[in-house]
């Protein structure tokens, strides 16, 4: 399925050449890592691969015929309001213990991804559907994968549950990279139509499953930019792992636009953000999609406006 294979590039591109070996979606029976009780490891300050700067994707589409970009609608104020809310919901969630010791059954209480449709509120579900997750875990960490299920459906309660369910089976999957079914829940995801409810689309589609990381996982940590406030969630990602940007990278942040834009025409809308990587950088990314169906990307371009990679290595 194309559009989950540009998803893939486009996320991946945030966490590096590690995160971009699940381009194929053909599923081989492989055996499944063994979780093992580990202690929380410390991240240490050792080179990274360099990741890879600028993927490689083949244009299937130009921007909207008749489209100028001064017609473009900023989205500073509604990204602002989406964000700060974002961070609201979940920065107490902390990550439970029995996901770190290798169970991957979920609590009681733990979190509901349907509360993101409280955050953007442009998005909802097909009807009779809900949106869950089940987690992965492997000996390197650990990291959820939404997916939709109707109403009617039992929860699958595991990953294998998950996999059994569709009919696949594993094919080399990791915790530090994306997981081959990991979008397949955007196809159940509707728009109202409004430019704000495909900026929220791409939005939940970068972020949505950034909760409960653990380990390898962590390099999961996208950062969507709004304005110059969302450089003290990046100043905090830093000193969580006591980092600081060199000079040359600094001098660079203040004369950068983080402000998303939407241009909407009759068959697609293009939509621009920005986000940070601590394996990246500030990154540029535009991406062109179906308006009446916005899992289908019909294009995407990603631009590294400036280049940083923490050099750490879990």
């Amino acid at each position: 399925m194309k559009k989950i294979l540009v998803f893939l590039m486009v996320v991946c591109f945030g966490l590096g050449s590690l995160g971009c070996q699940f381009l194929s979606l053909a599923a081989t029976a492989t055996p499944r890592p063994t979780a093992t009780e580990t202690l929380r490891p410390t991240a240490t300050e050792t080179l990274r691969p360099t990741p890879t700067l600028r993927p490689t994707l083949t244009a299937t589409a130009t921007r909207p015929a008749g489209v100028d970009v001064e017609e473009a609608i900023s989205l500073a104020v509604s990204c602002r309001s989406s964000m700060d809310s974002l961070h609201e919901l979940r920065d107490d969630l902390g990550l439970p213990e029995h996901y770190v010791s290798g169970d991957p059954l979920r609590g009681p209480g733990e979190f509901d991804p349907n509360s993101y449709f409280l955050v953007w509120s442009h998005l909802s579900m097909a009807e009779e559907y809900t949106l869950d997750y089940v987690y992965f875990g492997d000996e390197l960490g650990g990291r959820p994968m939404l997916y939709a299920r109707p109403v009617t459906q039992a929860a699958y309660e595991t990953y294998d549950d998950f996999l059994g369910g569709i009919g696949a089976s594993y094919s080399g999957e990791r915790s530090y990279d994306i997981l081959p079914y990991a979008f397949y829940y955007l196809d159940y995801i509707r728009v109202d139509d409004t430019p704000e409810s495909f900026f929220e689309f791409l939005s939940l589609a970068l972020l949505g499953d950034q909760y409960y990381l653990f380990w390898h996982g962590l390099y999961h940590d996208e950062i969507l930019l709004c304005d110059d406030s969302d450089l003290a969630y990046v100043d905090a990602a830093m000193g969580a792992f006591d980092l600081i940007f060199p000079a040359e990278v600094a001098g660079q942040v203040p004369n950068l636009d983080l402000a998303p834009a939407v241009i909407v025409s009759d068959f697609e809308v293009l939509v621009r953000i920005v986000w940070f990587t601590k394996w990246g950088g500030f990154l540029e990314a535009v991406y062109i999609m179906d308006r009446q169906n916005p899992a289908l990307l019909l294009d995407v371009q990603v631009t590294p406006l400036i280049e940083y990679n923490c050099g750490i290595y879990f």
